[in-house]
């Protein structure tokens, strides 16, 4: 995963980046028995442009989906809740709109 951030120049730079092979062998990824799936709905912290917040969902998984939060600058899972985002009615997925507070809130 890679993040990329626009500068005054209107460049892209390089902000941060991880490999997710080593987000997935470490033992707190490991120990909560997190699917190794590739994250979708990336969203950058409001808090830390270093923390991307993201989904983990599988349908060979019935139907279970994570948001989890990682520390992107030492590819470290902060947090981690799961959740039940899709919209039954409309098939679409829902989220919440301060998507890193929500995962702040389920720590406390």
């Amino acid at each position: 995963i890679t993040i990329w951030t626009l500068n005054s120049n209107f460049e892209w730079e390089e902000h941060c980046e991880i490999n997710l092979d080593c987000l997935w062998a470490q033992p707190s990824y490991q120990g909560l028995g997190l699917p190794r799936r590739l994250p979708e709905f990336p969203v950058i912290s409001m808090d830390d442009p270093g923390v991307l917040c993201c989904l983990l969902r599988a349908k060979e998984f019935a139907g279970k989906e994570w948001m989890i939060m990682v520390d992107m600058n030492h590819a470290d899972l902060q947090s981690c809740t799961d959740v039940n985002v899709e919209d039954k009615f409309s098939n679409t997925t829902q989220l919440p709109t301060v998507f890193s507070k929500y995962l702040q809130k389920a720590n406390r």
